[in-house]
C-alpha cells in the first residue's frame, strides 16, 4: 500500500525490476491489476480517475509536425477542455514551465532539458490532481536537472506529485516522503531524516590529508577516544571519510573542536561534516545482502579475497604480461578477434544473410529461364502461309489481253472460288493497268490502301492454256509475297486439276542446334544477374555503417588499416564463394554448353569476383560520409543506375562499341558499368565467334575478318587492371581518411587556416546568496600551478612519473569555433580524475582527443613516456573507452562483446579468455544477460556492458564517459567497486559524470571545465573549503507544534545570514552563508536549540555545501 498526499511530492526507488514502472502503468491504467484498489479524489472507477492523471514516461515521446504549443493544447483536449480553454490553459502551463517563448518551436530544436519540461506539461494541463514521472531527469546535465526541479516544486503547490529516479540527491531534494520498493513491496516508506535515523550509519566526517605524513589509522584513534563506534567509511587520497553514529552525535562538537585544534599534530588540512546519503538507505533497504560488499569496497578490505576468487596477479606480473600482451601477437589477436565478430553478426542475422546471398542466385536461375522461354516459343510458332490470317484482306487482278477463251474462263472462276475460301475480296480491273490501277486507289484513300490491299495480280493467257501472273505485293502486309503466291500456284493447280487439289505453304523456324541462341536473347542475363549481384553487394554495407553510426568502431584499440584489410578480405572471401557457387550452378546445373560455353561462365565468374573487389571499398569509404542508411542506398541506387543508362548508351550496339570504346574505358571506374559493360563485351564477342568457327566451311579470309571485328571486344585484361586501380584507389581513399584528414597530422594545417570566433569574456558573478564564492574572471591558483608544473613536465621530459600529461590542448572546429582552449593537467598512476562540464563546456571533446578520436588542433597528450600522435597505434592498445552514448553492436551478445575486446588487446588461449570474460560479466551484474543480444537490454544494462568493455584486460587508463547514467544505484554500486580495484592495481581512471555523489565517492581530485577552460582543479574536499560559502541546516519539526515562529527568530539570531528555503511539511530548511565554517560551533548551537525547544524540534541534520553546487556556479556563474 502508498498513501500520495496532497502537494506533496513522492519519491519511488528500487533497482531495475523492482516493479516501480508497473506500479505507474497499473495506476494509469495502461496495466490492469490483478488485486487491489486504487482510489484518487475518492474514485476508485478508473473511467472517472483516468482524467485527472497525468504522466510524462521516461523517454521524450513527441509528434513531429507539432509544436510545443500544440503539443499541450492537444493532451488538454483530450482531456475534455474546449479548444479556447486549452488555448489559455496551454499559455498559462507553458509559462510555469518557463516555455512560453518556445511554444511555437517544433520540440526537435529544443535542448534535452526543454523537452523534458514540455513532457511535463503535456501531463499537467487538463486539471490533473496528480502527475506521475519516470525517472524526469535521467541523462539530464546538473543545470537541466535543476531547472525541472524548481517546476516540480512549485508544481507542488497545486498537486500530488509521484516521480522515480535512480539519482539519490534528487530524490532527497525532492522527495517530502520517500518509498523504496523491492520484489514487487514497498520495503520503507518516510521522510529522509527518517530513513537516514533508521538505517544509514551516521554522519560521515571528512578529514582531509595536509601532507605525506597524514596517517588514517592514527586519526581514526584519535575519533576513537571521544566516539567509540566510528569507523572508517573510505580512504580516497587525500580525503579520509569516518562514519559517526548517531546516537553519539551530543559528542560531535566536542570531537569536531578537538580535531581542529590538533590539525598541525595529526597533519591535517580541512575539517567538514555531512549528513548520510539516501543511496546508502537505499542499498541497506532494496538488497539486505549487498551492503558487506559495499563496504569492504569503501574501506579497502577485503580485496585480497576478491583477488582469489577474480583470479588477479600480482601487479608486477600483470605488468609483465601486459607489455607482453601488446609487444608480440597483437595484430594477429585482432584480425582473429575481426574474423570472429564478422561470423558472429552473420550467423546472428543467418535469415537477412541468406536471403540477400540467395538473390543472385535467383537472378541467375531466372534469367536462364527466362531465356528459354523465349526460344521456345520461337520454335513452336509454325505459321500457315495464306491470307485467312488477315482482316478484310483485298487482291486486286487484272486480265491483259483477255480472249474470253474456255481456260481463261475456267482460271477467273478458279480465282474467285479459292479468294472465296482464304476470304479475299477479289477485284477485277479491265480498263488500266494493274500499277496505274493501284497508284489511283492509294491516291483516293490511302488509309484504305495500306490497311486492306494485300497484294495486286496481272494474268495474262499465252497460246491459249499458259498462264502468265505478275506479283505485286505490299510491303505492309507481312509474308504477302509467299501468300500471294501460294494463292495463284494452288489457282493453276486446281484449274488443272480440279478443287480438291491444293497447295499449303508453312513458315517453320529451324531448329535451336541449327541457329542457336543469338545475342539479344542474352539482354535478359545482362540484366538481371547485374542486378541481383548489385542489391546483394548491399549487404555488406550493414556492419561497418552500424559500427560507424552507433561509434562502435571508436572503441577498437586496432590501427584502422588492419580494421580495414581484414574487414576486406573476410567480405571478398564471402563474395567469392557466391561467385563460386554462381559458376557451378551456371555452368553445370543449368547451363551444359547450350547457352555459353564454360569458358565463357568462367570469365564472366572472374568479372563479378573482381566488380566485389571494386566495389567493397567504394561502400566501406560512403559508410563515413552518410548519417543514415536510406540515404547511403539512395545514393549508390543512383549511381548503379547512371552505370545502367551509359552501358544502354554505350555498350547496347556493335557500332556504339566500337564508336565509343574510349569512353567506355574511362567510366571504367565506375564498378557497376565496368562489370556491365565487360559482361557484354564478354557475351558478344563469344557470339561472334563461337557459331562461325564452329564451321568447317569458313575460309581464312572470312576468320581474320571477325579478328578484327572482335578486337574492341578483347578487354579482359583491360577491365582487370582498371577494377584493381579502382580498388586501390578507393583503398588509398580510406586510409586518407581514416589516418591523414581525420586524423591528427592533417588538423593542424586545415584548422590553422580557419580565424577562429572567440567568445567574449563573461563579466564576473559575485552572488552574496550563492553557496560558493568565486570570480570566474579570475584564473584559480591551482590551474596556475597545474599549468606551470605541465610546462615543467614537458621541458625535463618527465612523462613517465605521470599516467597521462595533457599540455596545452586545444581544438578548434572547421567553423572556427574554439571547443577546448589550451588545457593543462597531469594524471598520476593509480588516481581517479574527475573532469566535470556542462553540456557544451567541451568536456565531451576533450575525451575524443584523449582517445583520438577526434584530430588534436594544437598541444600534446603523453600516455607515460608515449606521445599519442607519434605512437598512435600502442597509445589505442593501452587505454579503454566508455564513451558517453551506447556503443554497442546490437546484434552481438554481452559475451560476444567481451570476447571481441578482449582479443583486440591481445588475451589469447581459450582458457584465459573465458575466464576474462566471466570476471567481468560477473564484476558489472551481466550473467544473466550473456547469451542475450544488445538490443534487448536496456539503457541501464547497455552503460554496464560499455563499462565492462572499457575495463577488460585492465588496460593503463581508462576513459568513462557517464558510465553510469540509467544505471539503478546497486549495478551503480558494483561499478564503483570496479573502479576502487582497478585503482588499487595502479589503473588510472578518467571520470566524467553527471552524479556530483559519483565523483566526490570516487575521484581524488576533479577538474571543471567551464567555456573551453579549466576553472578549478584539487581534491573535492579542497575545492568545498576553498569555495564552499556556507552549509545547509534541515530541522523536522513535531507535528502540531507551535512556537514555529520563536525557533525561526532564534534559528535567524544563532545563525545570522541564514536564507530560508523551505517551510513545508514540517520541514524548515536553510542555507546558512558563512565565509569560514567552524562545525564544532554549528552543532554546539544545534544542540542548544534541541535542548530549547524540545517539544517543536523532533530531529536535525546538517550537510555541507555540495559539489553540485560548486560545479553549477563554475559551470554556469547565472544558475
Amino acid at each position: 500500500s502508498l498513501d500520495i498526499p496532497k502537494q506533496q511530492i513522492t519519491a519511488l526507488l528500487g533497482h531495475n525490476g523492482a516493479g516501480k514502472t508497473t506500479t505507474m502503468c497499473m495506476i494509469i491504467g495502461t496495466l490492469s491489476r490483478t488485486d487491489g484498489t486504487i482510489c484518487v479524489e475518492g474514485q476508485t472507477d478508473p473511467g472517472k480517475y483516468q482524467k485527472m492523471i497525468g504522466y510524462c514516461p521516461q523517454k521524450n515521446v513527441f509528434m513531429k509536425y507539432f509544436t510545443c504549443q500544440e503539443h499541450v493544447m492537444f493532451f488538454g483536449r483530450l482531456r475534455g477542455l474546449t479548444k479556447e480553454e486549452a488555448r489559455r490553459e496551454s499559455d498559462r502551463i507553458l509559462n510555469d514551465v518557463k516555455l512560453l517563448p518556445k511554444g511555437s518551436c517544433h520540440p526537435k530544436k529544443l535542448s534535452g532539458g526543454m523537452k523534458r519540461r514540455l513532457c511535463l506539461a503535456m501531463g499537467v494541463i487538463g486539471n490533473t490532481k496528480i502527475v506521475i514521472l519516470d525517472e524526469p531527469t535521467s541523462g539530464l546535465d546538473p543545470e537541466s536537472r535543476r531547472e525541472l526541479w524548481d517546476v516540480l516544486l512549485a508544481l507542488r503547490k497545486e498537486r500530488a506529485v509521484l516521480i522515480t529516479t535512480h539519482y539519490m540527491e534528487e530524490a532527497d531534494i525532492l522527495g517530502d516522503k520517500i518509498a523504496i520498493m523491492e520484489n514487487g513491496a514497498i520495503v520503507c516508506h518516510g521522510t529522509s531524516l527518517e530513513l537516514k535515523r533508521k538505517y544509514s550509519s551516521g554522519y560521515i566526517l571528512k578529514v582531509m590529508a595536509a601532507n605525506e605524513n597524514f596517517n588514517s589509522d592514527v586519526t581514526e584513534r584519535f575519533v576513537r577516544k571521544q566516539i567509540s563506534k566510528a569507523k572508517i567509511r573510505s580512504f580516497i587520497d587525500p580525503t579520509l571519510s569516518i562514519c559517526l553514529p548517531y546516537e553519539e552525535e551530543n559528542r560531535y562538537s566536542k570531537i569536531l573542536s578537538d580535531l581542529e585544534k590538533s590539525r598541525g599534530n595529526l597533519c591535517i588540512d580541512s575539517v567538514s561534516i555531512t549528513n548520510a546519503t539516501l543511496e546508502e538507505v537505499f542499498l541497506k533497504c532494496a538488497e539486505k545482502d549487498c551492503t558487506d560488499t559495499v563496504v569492504s569496497m569503501s574501506n579497502g578490505q577485503g580485496c585480497d579475497e576478491i583477488d582469489s576468487i577474480q583470479g588477479y596477479r600480482p601487479v608486477s606480473e600483470e605488468e609483465a604480461i601486459l607489455t607482453q600482451r601488446r609487444s608480440c601477437g597483437t595484430k594477429y589477436q585482432q584480425m582473429k578477434a575481426i574474423i570472429c565478430k564478422k561470423f558472429y553478426v552473420m550467423w546472428r542475422d543467418k535469415i537477412y544473410t541468406s536471403v540477400m546471398f540467395i538473390i543472385p542466385l535467383i537472378a541467375l536461375i531466372l534469367s536462364f529461364i527466362l531465356i528459354r522461354m523465349t526460344v521456345t516459343k520461337t520454335e513452336q510458332m509454325e505459321l500457315v502461309l495464306n491470307f485467312s490470317n488477315y482482316r478484310s484482306p483485298q487482291i486486286h487482278l487484272m486480265v491483259s489481253n483477255a480472249t474470253n477463251s474456255e481456260y481463261e474462263r475456267r482460271l477467273l472462276d478458279t480465282f474467285e472460288r479459292v479468294a472465296r475460301e482464304q476470304n479475299v475480296q477479289l477485284i477485277k480491273h479491265t480498263n488500266r493497268r494493274i500499277e496505274e490501277e493501284l497508284l489511283f486507289l492509294e491516291y483516293e484513300n490511302r488509309i484504305g490502301f495500306y490497311e486492306n490491299i494485300v497484294a495486286g495480280l496481272e494474268v495474262s493467257i499465252v497460246n491459249g492454256q499458259t498462264p502468265h501472273v505478275k506479283i505485286l505485293y505490299s510491303g505492309n502486309a507481312l509474308h504477302s509475297t509467299v501468300m500471294a503466291q501460294n494463292l495463284v500456284s494452288n489457282v493453276i493447280l486446281q484449274t488443272i486439276r480440279g478443287h480438291t487439289a491444293s497447295i499449303e505453304t508453312r513458315s517453320a523456324p529451324l531448329l535451336q542446334k541449327d541457329i542457336g541462341i543469338n545475342r539479344y536473347h542474352m539482354n535478359i542475363y545482362e540484366s538481371l544477374v547485374p542486378l541481383g549481384l548489385f542489391i546483394y553487394i548491399l549487404y555488406f554495407v550493414g556492419a561497418p555503417f552500424a559500427e560507424e553510426s552507433t561509434e562502435f568502431k571508436t572503441l577498437h584499440c586496432t590501427n584502422p588499416c588492419l580494421y580495414w584489410v581484414t574487414t576486406f578480405l573476410f567480405d571478398l572471401f564471402i563474395h567469392i564463394i557466391v561467385c563460386c557457387v554462381l559458376f557451378i550452378v551456371a555452368s553445370q546445373v543449368i547451363d551444359h554448353g547450350e547457352i555459353l560455353s564454360q569458358d565463357t561462365h568462367l570469365r564472366l565468374t572472374a568479372i563479378y569476383i573482381f566488380y566485389g573487389m571494386a566495389m567493397l571499398p567504394l561502400i566501406y569509404i560512403l559508410t563515413k560520409y552518410f548519417k543514415s542508411m536510406e540515404n547511403l542506398f539512395t545514393f549508390v541506387s543512383y549511381l548503379a543506375l547512371f552505370a545502367t543508362i551509359l552501358t544502354q548508351l554505350l555498350s547496347t550496339s556493335d557500332d556504339k562499341i566500337r564508336e565509343y570504346l574510349y569512353w567506355s574505358r574511362i567510366f571504367h571506374i565506375i564498378p557497376d558499368f565496368a562489370m556491365r559493360h565487360t559482361m557484354a563485351l564478354v557475351i558478344v564477342g563469344y557470339f561472334a565467334t563461337g557459331m562461325p568457327k564452329k564451321s568447317a566451311e569458313m575460309q581464312e579470309d572470312q576468320l581474320n575478318t571477325i579478328d578484327d571485328f572482335l578486337s574492341p571486344y578483347d578487354t579482359s585484361f583491360y577491365f582487370f587492371a582498371m577494377t584493381l586501380f579502382t580498388m586501390l584507389t578507393l583503398t588509398f581513399l580510406i586510409y586518407f581518411c581514416e589516418n591523414i584528414y581525420y586524423g591528427q597530422s592533417f588538423a593542424h594545417l586545415k584548422m590553422r587556416m580557419k580565424k577562429p570566433k572567440r567568445d567574449k569574456p563573461k563579466a564576473s558573478v559575485d552572488a552574496v546568496d550563492s553557496p560558493v564564492r568565486v570570480h570566474v574572471d579570475q584564473v584559480d591558483a591551482d590551474v596556475k600551478r597545474e599549468e606551470c608544473e605541465t610546462e615543467k613536465c614537458e621541458q625535463e621530459q618527465k612523462y613517465d612519473k605521470y599516467a597521462m600529461v595533457v599540455r596545452n590542448l586545444e581544438k578548434m572546429f572547421p567553423n572556427g569555433v574554439i571547443a577546448v582552449k589550451g588545457l593543462n593537467f597531469r594524471i598520476h598512476k593509480g588516481e581517479c580524475f574527475g573532469l566535470l562540464g556542462m553540456n557544451g563546456a567541451g568536456k565531451t571533446t576533450a575525451f575524443k582527443m584523449m582517445t583520438l578520436n577526434a584530430s588534436i588542433t594544437r598541444g600534446s597528450i603523453h600516455l607515460s613516456h608515449m606521445d599519442s600522435i607519434a605512437h598512435a597505434n600502442t597509445y589505442k592498445l593501452s587505454y579503454g573507452y566508455c564513451p558517453q552514448i551506447d556503443a554497442l553492436h546490437t546484434s552481438l551478445t554481452a559475451q560476444e562483446t567481451l570476447k571481441y575486446f578482449a582479443r583486440m588487446r591481445g588475451i589469447s588461449g581459450t582458457e584465459e579468455l573465458q575466464n576474462e570474460v566471466d570476471t567481468w560479466l560477473r564484476r558489472v551484474d551481466l550473467e544473466d544477460y550473456r547469451h542475450i543480444q544488445v538490443k534487448f537490454y536496456s539503457g541501464g544494462t547497455k552503460r554496464k556492458l560499455n563499462t565492462a568493455i572499457a575495463m577488460i584486460g585492465s588496460p593503463d587508463v581508462i576513459f568513462l564517459d557517464e558510465p553510469t547514467t540509467g544505471v539503478d544505484p546497486i549495478s551503480r554500486r558494483r561499478i564503483w567497486e570496479c573502479i576502487g580495484e582497478l585503482k588499487k592495481r595502479k589503473r588510472t581512471i578518467i571520470l566524467t559524470s553527471h552524479s556530483m555523489d559519483e565523483c566526490e565517492q570516487l575521484c581524488n581530485r576533479i577538474a571543471i571545465m567551464s567555456d573551453g577552460h579549466l576553472q578549478c582543479i584539487g581534491p573535492t574536499q579542497k575545492l568545498k573549503e576553498k569555495y564552499g560559502n556556507g552549509f545547509t541546516l534541515i530541522v523536522k519539526l513535531t507535528k502540531g507544534c507551535s512556537h514555529v515562529d520563536v525557533l525561526k527568530r532564534e534559528i535567524a539570531e544563532k545563525f545570522p545570514g541564514c536564507i530560508e528555503r523551505e517551510d513545508h511539511a514540517d520541514i524548515l530548511k536553510y542555507h546558512v552563508v558563512e565565509a569560514n565554517v567552524c562545525w564544532s560551533k554549528v552543532f554546539e548551537k544545534l544542540e542548544e536549540l534541541k535542548e530549547q525547544f524540545p517539544q517543536v524540534i523532533c530531529d536535525y541534520s546538517v550537510s555541507e555545501v555540495s559539489l553540485e553546487d560548486i560545479f553549477l556556479h563554475f559551470a554556469h556563474p547565472r544558475a
